[in-house]
């Protein structure tokens, strides 16, 4: 017998509490084992994310370094972010791409095959990864603050590498991806 929900309340914030953008939920679930046996398990209430790989015509891949407050320091990123309830992970890859590098693709591809877990005994959200292919600016839009590198795919430097492991995920995947059709 699979392992069932019992009850689950919300213990940060606080119940009736507002949740501020960009804050995690987080409840504790009472779970009735097979064998009938009870524990509690904080889960982590998260949305859904994408990560974008742009690359363009000639093969280069785009990355751009951003400052992230929770490690204050500078780390290269891919666009990413958030699945908003009326997205699906494809709406948010070009929003994202736009949003965070002024970017536009001709073509999208999704590499993590409907996505996958990061850490799946603690957290409920879901990471998309995709390659976005055909790359080109947007004339007049101006996306948000950073510094944007490009390297030819042979070019990329070793280090620095993105340090955040959903990103070097994401660039393995799509350098994979680019050898399996070169």
């Amino acid at each position: 017998m699979p392992s069932t929900i019992v009850n689950e309340q919300r213990v940060f914030p606080a119940p009736g509490e507002q949740v501020p953008k960009g804050c995690i939920v987080v409840t504790e679930r009472l779970i009735r084992e097979g064998d009938g046996s009870e524990r509690n398990q904080f889960i982590w209430l998260r949305g859904s994310f994408v990560v974008v790989v742009p690359v363009d015509a000639e093969g280069c891949i785009f990355i751009k370094s951003e400052f992230k407050y929770a490690r204050m320091e500078d780390l290269l990123t891919f666009p990413s972010g958030g699945i908003r309830p009326e997205e699906d992970p494809l709406d948010a890859a070009k929003r994202e791409l736009k949003e965070e590098m002024g970017l536009e693709a001709e073509d999208f591809i999704e590499l993590s095959l409907g996505g996958f877990c990061n850490s799946p005994d603690k957290s409920t959200e879901l990471h998309f990864i995709y390659l976005a292919r055909g790359v080109k600016k947007i004339e007049g839009y101006d996306p948000e603050p950073g510094e944007i590198f490009y390297y030819q795919k042979k070019g990329l430097p070793v280090t620095p590498l993105p340090r955040i492991a959903l990103q070097r995920l994401a660039l393995y995947e799509a350098l994979r991806y680019l050898d399996s059709i070169s």
